[in-house]
């Protein structure tokens, strides 16, 4: 058995003082600063639904906003809004749907005055989009949080932190993130035990960028070698090792403060 498996297992077998421990630093951090209400970003994934669930046990309001993209063109997206909903009604977690749809369609309209120069550059349109989806989220989420006098809540984990697999100034932009600490195979441990619903616990981890996409396979590497990586660096294959050093390498930019 390698030391990772190994590790997962005693992970597993201490959950309950892993939980406590996270819930210990959300209070921490919540009475430091005056803080007694969250605002969050709701996608129906493992990560928002872990970082929701952990801070309502620490006994703090939640608010949570799902923000859908032309979700009628996409059964995906459609999915993570039926799972959010159903994750916060288990959570008592007030959830509010604002679609981006238009704001989004606006702004890439007024692009298309410009459309001519920009394509010069032969730039990659389809990720461009697909990171202007995020950034008009948080955009949302910090004109809620100011609003209702609360703090954006992050829901990166530590394998997309390392690979830099976040948007930079979009879920990259937040106050404070309870799960960054965690690797992606601890965060299912936890969100189990934490009591996250099937529906979410048991689908493919997703940005639900268009239809079919999955984290692993836009990273062309799994969360499983990515995590043991980071927990146990000289275990790895060679070629894994390769894969998230280079990752690391190239994401530096979205890590600077």
């Amino acid at each position: 058995m390698k030391e990772f498996d190994a590790y997962l297992k005693e992970f597993e077998k201490n959950v309950d003082s892993h939980i406590e421990s996270t819930i210990k630093e959300i209070r921490e951090f919540a009475t430091k600063n005056k803080i007694t209400r969250f605002v969050i970003g709701m996608s129906g994934g493992v990560d928002c639904a872990l970082s929701s669930a952990l801070v309502k046990k620490a006994g703090y309001e939640v608010i949570a906003l799902t923000m859908p993209y032309e979700e009628n063109t996409s059964k995906q997206r459609v999915k993570g809004i039926s799972d959010a909903k159903k994750h916060c009604l288990k959570f008592d977690i007030p959830i509010y749907e604002v679609s981006i749809t238009n704001m989004v369609n606006e702004l890439l309209k007024e692009q298309d005055k410009i459309k001519e120069y920009l394509n010069k550059y032969n730039g990659n349109q389809k990720m461009a989009k697909a990171n202007l989806l995020p950034r008009a989220r948080m955009m949302n989420l910090y004109y809620v949080a100011q609003l209702v006098n609360g703090v954006v809540l992050g829901t990166g984990n530590l394998s997309e932190y390392t690979m830099g697999y976040f948007t930079k100034w979009g879920d990259g932009g937040y106050d404070y993130d309870p799960i960054i600490k965690y690797v992606k195979s601890e965060v299912y441990i936890l969100a189990k035990r934490i009591g996250v619903i099937d529906e979410i616990l048991n689908k493919k981890p997703s940005a639900d960028l268009w239809d079919g996409q999955s984290d692993e396979e836009e990273m062309n590497i799994s969360y499983y070698d990515i995590d043991n990586y980071i927990r146990f660096p000289f275990e790895c294959d060679i070629n894994v090792k390769l894969k998230v050093e280079s990752a690391i390498k190239r994401s530096e930019h979205k890590k600077r403060k």
